[in-house]
């Protein structure tokens, strides 16, 4: 029960991610935390089903709230794997999201992570 509410909380941070919602709307995402691994499914702007990714995730605390930083990413599409290595390489091997939190979330945040 508890892993239900720690992936609702942070697909609900990251869908409202503006980033995020340039791209499409996630439909599911759970993690693996002693792995630190997700797999996420996203509807993608312009794609007529939405897509299953699986990446390596890590969380991090900054000044501004947590950096969700993804690497290792792999979708079930060879080009879209291809934009994503190439986007890596830009990225120094990852994508950050930061979620600003505070207060109460910024509390269950750190009880989950």
């Amino acid at each position: 029960m508890l892993d239900n509410v720690r992936d609702n909380l942070l697909k609900s941070a990251l869908q409202n991610h503006p980033t995020v919602k340039r791209f499409g709307t996630i439909h599911s995402l759970s993690l693996n935390t002693k792995e630190r691994t997700c797999n996420l499914e996203i509807g993608l702007v312009g794609e007529p089903e939405p897509i299953r990714f699986t990446a390596k995730y890590d969380i991090l605390r900054s000044d501004s709230g947590l950096d969700l930083k993804f690497e290792d990413i792999h979708s079930g599409k060879q080009w879209m794997d291809e934009a994503l290595k190439l986007a890596l390489e830009a990225k120094n091997g990852s994508f950050k999201f930061n979620i600003p939190v505070s207060g109460v979330v910024a509390k269950i945040i750190d009880t989950f992570f």
